[in-house]
C-alpha cells in the first residue's frame, strides 16, 4: 500500500507537470490566434511562460495598467537587461497611438470621449519614451535589429526622429 501511494503521488505529480506544459502550449496558441484573454486564462494554468509575454498579451486585451505594472516590474528586476525594456518601449509606443491625447504632457484633450479613463491612463509621454529609447541605445550596442524583438521598434525610432541604425 505505501509503495502504491508514492507511485499514485509521482504519476500525479507527472500528470500535473505535462498538464501545465500543455496550458502554455495552448496559452501560446490562443495568443497568435488573438484570443489575448483566453490566452491569459490559459497562462494561469501554466508553467514557464514569461511575464513579459504575459505582459503583451494583457495590452493587446486592453489591460494596459496590468501590463504597465507588470512590465516595469521586470525593468526593475532586470535593470541592464535589454528584452524588458524594449517591451516596455513597444507598448509604451503601442499605448501612445492608441491615446494620442497623452502623446505629450502639454497636449489638452479635446473632449471627454478621447480622454481615457483615470484607470487606464499610462504615466506614458513622448518624452519618457525618448528616455526609455536613450537607455536602450546605451544596452543594445551591439544588438542585432534585425531580431524581431528590436526590428519592431523601427517605427518608434522614426518617430523619434533616429537613424536607421539606432544603436
Amino acid at each position: 500500500p505505501a509503495e502504491r501511494e508514492k507511485a499514485r503521488k509521482e504519476l500525479q505529480q507527472e500528470i500535473d507537470k505535462l498538464q501545465k506544459a500543455l496550458a502554455s502550449i495552448q496559452a501560446v496558441q490562443a495568443g497568435v490566434d488573438g484570443r489575448y484573454e483566453e490566452a491569459l486564462q490559459l497562462a494561469d494554468k501554466a508553467s514557464g511562460l514569461d511575464d513579459l509575454i504575459k505582459a503583451e498579451w494583457r495590452a493587446a486585451a486592453g489591460r494596459w495598467r496590468e501590463s504597465w505594472e507588470a512590465v516595469n516590474s521586470e525593468v526593475t528586476k532586470r535593470p541592464n537587461d535589454v528584452v524588458p525594456l524594449a517591451v516596455k518601449i513597444f507598448l509604451a509606443h503601442q499605448w501612445l497611438e492608441r491615446e494620442p491625447t497623452v502623446k505629450s504632457k502639454e497636449t489638452p484633450a479635446t473632449n471627454e470621449e478621447e480622454t481615457p479613463a483615470a484607470d487606464e491612463v499610462l504615466p506614458v509621454t513622448l518624452e519618457s519614451l525618448r528616455a526609455d529609447f536613450e537607455s536602450l541605445r546605451r544596452l543594445a550596442g551591439h544588438g542585432d535589429l534585425e531580431a524581431p524583438l528590436l526590428a519592431r521598434l523601427a517605427s518608434v525610432a522614426t518617430q523619434l526622429e533616429l537613424a536607421a541604425d539606432w544603436r
